[in-house]
Protein backbone atom coordinates (compact mmCIF):
# COMPACT_ATOMS: atom_id res chain seq x y z
CA UNK A 1 0.00 0.00 0.00
CA UNK A 2 1.46 3.22 -0.79
CA UNK A 3 1.96 6.17 1.35
CA UNK A 4 -0.86 8.55 -0.28
CA UNK A 5 -3.28 5.62 0.18
CA UNK A 6 -2.48 4.74 3.68
CA UNK A 7 -2.43 8.60 4.37
CA UNK A 8 -6.01 9.28 2.59
CA UNK A 9 -7.16 6.11 4.52
CA UNK A 10 -5.86 7.09 8.25
CA UNK A 11 -7.25 10.80 7.76
CA UNK A 12 -10.83 9.74 6.62
CA UNK A 13 -10.75 6.81 9.44
CA UNK A 14 -10.00 9.92 11.62
CA UNK A 15 -12.21 12.01 10.36
CA UNK A 16 -15.14 9.75 10.80
CA UNK A 17 -13.84 8.70 14.24
CA UNK A 18 -14.30 12.29 14.81
CA UNK A 19 -17.76 12.92 13.99
CA UNK A 20 -19.17 10.05 15.77
CA UNK A 21 -17.20 10.46 18.48
CA UNK A 22 -18.75 14.46 18.52
CA UNK A 23 -22.12 12.75 18.02
CA UNK A 24 -21.53 10.07 20.77
CA UNK A 25 -20.80 13.15 23.01
CA UNK A 26 -23.45 15.09 21.93
CA UNK A 27 -25.35 12.08 22.89
CA UNK A 28 -24.05 11.51 26.50
CA UNK A 29 -24.70 15.61 27.88
CA UNK A 30 -28.24 14.55 26.74
CA UNK A 31 -28.64 11.35 28.48
CA UNK A 32 -27.38 13.74 31.55
CA UNK A 33 -29.84 16.47 31.33
CA UNK A 34 -32.68 13.84 31.09
CA UNK A 35 -34.41 13.02 34.47
CA UNK A 36 -34.12 9.33 35.73
CA UNK A 37 -37.64 9.59 37.68
CA UNK A 38 -38.98 6.82 39.86
CA UNK A 39 -41.83 5.11 37.64
CA UNK A 40 -44.36 6.45 40.32
CA UNK A 41 -43.39 9.65 39.42
CA UNK A 42 -43.64 9.37 35.30
CA UNK A 43 -45.53 12.27 33.68
CA UNK A 44 -47.36 11.26 30.55
CA UNK A 45 -45.90 12.39 27.51
CA UNK A 46 -42.69 13.23 28.45
CA UNK A 47 -39.47 12.26 27.73
CA UNK A 48 -37.62 10.89 31.03
CA UNK A 49 -35.94 8.10 32.35
CA UNK A 50 -36.44 4.49 34.31
CA UNK A 51 -34.16 2.48 35.74
CA UNK A 52 -35.29 -1.19 37.21
CA UNK A 53 -35.15 -4.99 37.88
CA UNK A 54 -37.14 -6.80 34.11
CA UNK A 55 -39.75 -9.16 35.17
CA UNK A 56 -41.75 -11.31 32.66
CA UNK A 57 -44.74 -14.40 33.92
CA UNK A 58 -43.75 -15.34 31.10
CA UNK A 59 -39.99 -16.77 29.67
CA UNK A 60 -38.78 -18.33 26.92
CA UNK A 61 -35.40 -19.76 25.66
CA UNK A 62 -33.55 -17.40 22.97
CA UNK A 63 -33.20 -19.40 19.42
CA UNK A 64 -28.93 -19.08 19.63
CA UNK A 65 -27.54 -19.28 23.07
CA UNK A 66 -31.07 -21.47 24.21
CA UNK A 67 -30.93 -19.19 27.27
CA UNK A 68 -33.89 -17.91 29.53
CA UNK A 69 -34.93 -14.84 28.83
CA UNK A 70 -37.89 -12.01 28.55
CA UNK A 71 -36.99 -11.16 25.44
CA UNK A 72 -34.29 -11.96 22.56
CA UNK A 73 -33.70 -10.53 19.57
CA UNK A 74 -32.41 -12.88 16.53
CA UNK A 75 -30.48 -11.09 13.14
CA UNK A 76 -29.70 -13.84 10.67
CA UNK A 77 -27.29 -12.43 8.46
CA UNK A 78 -25.90 -14.53 4.92
CA UNK A 79 -22.29 -14.04 3.06
CA UNK A 80 -23.10 -12.40 -0.76
CA UNK A 81 -19.77 -12.81 -2.98
CA UNK A 82 -19.32 -10.39 -5.67
CA UNK A 83 -18.45 -13.48 -7.76
CA UNK A 84 -20.06 -16.70 -7.19
CA UNK A 85 -17.73 -18.59 -8.93
CA UNK A 86 -14.99 -16.67 -6.31
CA UNK A 87 -13.77 -18.40 -3.73
CA UNK A 88 -14.44 -17.45 0.16
CA UNK A 89 -10.81 -17.03 1.05
CA UNK A 90 -9.90 -14.90 -1.99
CA UNK A 91 -13.46 -13.48 -2.94
CA UNK A 92 -14.81 -10.31 -1.78
CA UNK A 93 -18.32 -9.98 -0.08
CA UNK A 94 -20.34 -8.36 2.50
CA UNK A 95 -22.27 -9.36 5.25
CA UNK A 96 -26.20 -8.69 4.33
CA UNK A 97 -28.97 -8.51 7.08
CA UNK A 98 -31.84 -11.06 5.18
CA UNK A 99 -33.63 -11.19 8.39
CA UNK A 100 -34.22 -10.61 12.10
CA UNK A 101 -36.72 -11.46 15.04
CA UNK A 102 -38.22 -9.54 17.86
CA UNK A 103 -40.05 -11.58 20.66
CA UNK A 104 -41.11 -10.67 24.00
CA UNK A 105 -42.00 -8.02 26.11
CA UNK A 106 -41.42 -7.54 29.77
CA UNK A 107 -42.66 -4.97 32.98
CA UNK A 108 -39.66 -2.71 34.86
CA UNK A 109 -40.43 -2.74 38.59
CA UNK A 110 -38.44 0.05 40.50
CA UNK A 111 -39.23 0.35 44.51
CA UNK A 112 -42.15 2.57 43.93
CA UNK A 113 -44.27 0.97 40.79
CA UNK A 114 -44.18 -0.92 37.55
CA UNK A 115 -43.64 -0.28 33.82
CA UNK A 116 -43.66 -2.22 30.29
CA UNK A 117 -41.39 -1.99 27.88
CA UNK A 118 -42.30 -3.21 24.13
CA UNK A 119 -38.25 -3.23 22.83
CA UNK A 120 -37.68 -2.58 19.33
CA UNK A 121 -34.64 -2.75 17.26
CA UNK A 122 -33.72 1.14 17.03
CA UNK A 123 -33.99 1.12 20.66
CA UNK A 124 -31.61 -1.39 21.84
CA UNK A 125 -28.50 -0.29 23.28
CA UNK A 126 -26.90 -3.02 25.17
CA UNK A 127 -23.50 -3.23 26.61
CA UNK A 128 -23.24 -7.46 26.57
CA UNK A 129 -21.52 -8.69 23.60
CA UNK A 130 -23.49 -10.36 21.32
CA UNK A 131 -23.77 -14.06 20.98
CA UNK A 132 -23.25 -15.18 17.28
CA UNK A 133 -23.05 -18.98 15.89
CA UNK A 134 -22.30 -19.47 12.16
CA UNK A 135 -24.82 -21.93 10.67
CA UNK A 136 -22.81 -22.49 7.72
CA UNK A 137 -19.40 -20.24 6.21
CA UNK A 138 -21.71 -17.99 4.83
CA UNK A 139 -24.82 -17.75 7.05
CA UNK A 140 -24.51 -16.46 10.62
CA UNK A 141 -27.00 -15.63 13.33
CA UNK A 142 -27.00 -13.10 16.24
CA UNK A 143 -28.72 -12.51 19.23
CA UNK A 144 -29.14 -10.15 22.22
CA UNK A 145 -31.49 -10.67 24.69
CA UNK A 146 -32.86 -9.30 28.35
CA UNK A 147 -33.05 -11.69 31.34
CA UNK A 148 -35.12 -12.10 34.03
CA UNK A 149 -34.13 -10.00 36.78
CA UNK A 150 -31.54 -7.40 34.96
CA UNK A 151 -31.24 -4.22 35.39
CA UNK A 152 -32.34 -2.84 32.36
CA UNK A 153 -33.31 1.60 31.54
CA UNK A 154 -35.32 2.95 29.30
CA UNK A 155 -35.48 6.09 27.88
CA UNK A 156 -38.87 7.38 26.16
CA UNK A 157 -42.56 8.91 26.00
CA UNK A 158 -44.54 6.59 27.94
CA UNK A 159 -48.38 5.69 27.37
CA UNK A 160 -50.86 3.88 29.05
CA UNK A 161 -52.15 0.26 28.21
CA UNK A 162 -54.63 1.30 26.11
CA UNK A 163 -52.55 2.63 23.44
CA UNK A 164 -50.02 -0.07 23.56
CA UNK A 165 -52.83 -2.36 22.61
CA UNK A 166 -54.44 -0.62 20.15
CA UNK A 167 -50.54 -0.28 18.71
CA UNK A 168 -50.58 -3.95 19.04
CA UNK A 169 -53.75 -4.69 17.02
CA UNK A 170 -52.27 -2.19 14.22
CA UNK A 171 -48.92 -3.53 14.55
CA UNK A 172 -49.16 -7.18 15.60
CA UNK A 173 -48.04 -8.50 18.96
CA UNK A 174 -44.77 -10.81 18.83
CA UNK A 175 -45.10 -11.99 22.06
CA UNK A 176 -45.93 -15.40 23.81
CA UNK A 177 -49.71 -15.83 23.71
CA UNK A 178 -49.90 -15.96 27.51
CA UNK A 179 -47.71 -12.61 27.51
CA UNK A 180 -50.40 -10.86 24.91
CA UNK A 181 -53.37 -12.05 27.08
CA UNK A 182 -51.96 -10.68 30.27
CA UNK A 183 -52.12 -7.48 28.62
CA UNK A 184 -55.55 -7.73 26.76
CA UNK A 185 -56.69 -8.46 30.43
CA UNK A 186 -54.91 -5.81 32.48
CA UNK A 187 -56.47 -3.73 29.87
CA UNK A 188 -60.07 -3.62 30.98
CA UNK A 189 -58.95 -3.61 34.51
CA UNK A 190 -59.83 0.07 35.96
CA UNK A 191 -56.58 -0.44 37.97
CA UNK A 192 -54.47 -1.29 35.60
CA UNK A 193 -55.35 2.01 33.56
CA UNK A 194 -52.29 4.06 34.76
CA UNK A 195 -49.70 1.45 33.48
CA UNK A 196 -47.10 3.29 31.74
CA UNK A 197 -46.00 1.89 28.54
CA UNK A 198 -43.05 2.51 26.51
CA UNK A 199 -43.36 1.40 23.12
CA UNK A 200 -42.74 2.42 19.45
CA UNK A 201 -41.88 5.85 18.83
CA UNK A 202 -42.24 6.05 22.23
CA UNK A 203 -39.26 4.14 22.95
CA UNK A 204 -35.87 5.65 21.79
CA UNK A 205 -33.22 3.74 24.37
CA UNK A 206 -32.91 0.41 26.21
CA UNK A 207 -30.08 0.02 27.98
CA UNK A 208 -28.91 -2.93 30.02
CA UNK A 209 -27.48 -0.80 32.63
CA UNK A 210 -28.37 2.09 34.76
CA UNK A 211 -28.82 5.22 33.87
CA UNK A 212 -25.35 6.35 35.84
CA UNK A 213 -23.54 3.37 34.20
CA UNK A 214 -25.67 4.68 30.96
CA UNK A 215 -24.53 7.53 30.97
CA UNK A 216 -21.03 7.38 31.66
CA UNK A 217 -20.29 4.54 29.41
CA UNK A 218 -22.01 6.71 26.63
CA UNK A 219 -19.69 9.71 27.36
CA UNK A 220 -16.21 7.06 27.67
CA UNK A 221 -16.72 5.53 24.35
CA UNK A 222 -17.19 9.67 23.21
CA UNK A 223 -14.12 10.22 24.69
CA UNK A 224 -11.95 7.20 23.26
CA UNK A 225 -13.52 8.10 19.78
CA UNK A 226 -12.52 11.60 19.68
CA UNK A 227 -8.94 10.84 20.84
CA UNK A 228 -8.42 8.06 18.67
CA UNK A 229 -9.76 10.00 15.76
CA UNK A 230 -8.10 12.67 16.10
CA UNK A 231 -4.84 11.03 16.23
CA UNK A 232 -5.57 9.19 13.16
CA UNK A 233 -6.57 12.25 11.20
CA UNK A 234 -2.95 14.02 12.23
CA UNK A 235 -1.24 11.12 11.72
CA UNK A 236 -3.03 10.85 8.41
CA UNK A 237 -2.05 14.30 7.34
CA UNK A 238 1.32 14.21 8.37
CA UNK A 239 1.85 11.17 6.02
CA UNK A 240 -0.11 13.04 3.17
CA UNK A 241 1.87 15.97 3.73
CA UNK A 242 5.47 14.14 3.74
CA UNK A 243 4.14 11.82 0.74
CA UNK A 244 3.29 15.11 -1.38
CA UNK A 245 6.21 16.81 -0.52
CA UNK A 246 8.15 13.63 -2.04
CA UNK A 247 6.67 14.08 -5.47
CA UNK A 248 7.68 17.86 -5.72
CA UNK A 249 10.65 18.57 -8.11
CA UNK A 250 13.82 19.03 -6.45
CA UNK A 251 15.88 22.61 -6.94
CA UNK A 252 18.66 23.21 -7.92
CA UNK A 253 19.68 24.47 -4.16
CA UNK A 254 18.61 21.55 -2.40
Amino acid sequence: MNGLLLGGILFCGGLIGLAVGFARRARAGAIRALPCVYISGLKPRERQFITGKARSPVQMESPVAKQSCVFYYEMTEEYRHEHSSSPRGTGRGSWDRVSDNFYGAFFVDDPTGTALVLPNYDALDLAKPDVTFDDSPDRRRTERVILQGETVSALGTPRQIGDLVKFLRHAGANMHPDFLAELMRMERDPSAAGLPCFFGEGLERLADQTWEEYAASTGESAAFLLQAGGAAAVAGAALLLYELKKTLPVSAGD
